[in-house]
């Protein structure tokens, strides 16, 4: 598969104008509409799939539980279908997006399609922080 991996990021890299592919499938980081991301492939973990990460930024020190609430809300919701998809840099202690994709069926233009999604995706999570409304945690049992 990494035959394939190293096809598909040559494809994406000349669709989105990326210069010379080999960094990025080492793992070099590219922006996205203002998002610091990577593509890594690593057959250690899975020979089948590529995983995208995103770089959303610092949680705000001011309401840090509420938004770290929030992504775990949606990391459960999305627990069955995707996985979870947020988790917290141990080096940075930024927020990132981690986004799978299986080999066999991603074409360039399904990630470049992805990317753009997660790019816009970072950029309301900047904005909102995915906070809507007057935030209140579930009572404990």
């Amino acid at each position: 598969m990494r035959e394939q991996f190293d096809k598909l990021m040559k494809a994406f890299c000349l669709l989105v104008k990326l210069p010379d592919a080999q960094p990025f499938i080492e793992g070099a980081s590219f922006d996205v509409d203002g998002t610091n991301c990577a593509i890594l492939f690593n057959e250690k973990v899975d020979a089948n799939q590529c995983f995208v990460y995103a770089d959303f930024g610092q949680p705000p020190p001011e309401n840090e539980t509420q938004v770290f609430y929030e992504l775990l809300r949606q990391n459960f919701a999305a627990a069955a279908d995707t996985g979870p998809t947020y988790t917290i840099s141990t080096l940075t202690g930024h927020v990132v997006h981690v986004e799978k994709f299986e080999l066999a069926t991603t074409g360039a233009e399904a990630l470049a399609d992805a990317m753009a999604n997660i790019a816009a995706r970072a950029s309301d999570w900047r904005k909102t922080r995915f906070l809507t409304g007057d935030f209140v945690l579930p009572r404990q049992a």
